[in-house]
């Protein structure tokens, strides 16, 4: 995943398959959104089963948020910052991220 290589990180985590953790699914669906091709359905799936795991996941807060403003959901994206905002409680990185996704997609269009 740091190396950006997509293919080779989806069969590592399918290999490991520890569908049951919140983590595991963020970074299957994070590798499958940012593949060549990507697997939007694929994605929001491991990201809705990381909250279903923990609902305060904030890595899967902020990623299904980008995931939505790609899809054009505005609204979905909202209220995964609404979440952030509560379990960042001030402040914290994939907050920051998300807003400034949502700042990008309504100046431009894009995420």
């Amino acid at each position: 995943i740091e190396r950006r290589q997509w293919p080779a990180a989806i069969e590592e985590l399918k290999r490991v398959n520890a569908s049951g953790d919140a983590d595991w699914n963020n970074l299957m669906g994070y590798a499958l959104r940012k593949q060549a091709t990507p697997d939007l359905d694929g994605a929001k799936a491991h990201y809705d089963a990381a909250l279903r795991i923990n609902p305060q996941h904030r890595g899967a807060l902020e990623y299904s948020g980008e995931l939505a403003l790609m899809k054009g959901d505005l609204p979905t994206a909202e209220a995964r910052l609404a979440s952030l905002s509560q379990v960042c409680n001030g402040g914290c990185e994939e907050l920051e991220d998300l807003k400034k996704a949502m700042e990008r997609y309504k100046a431009t269009g894009k995420v």
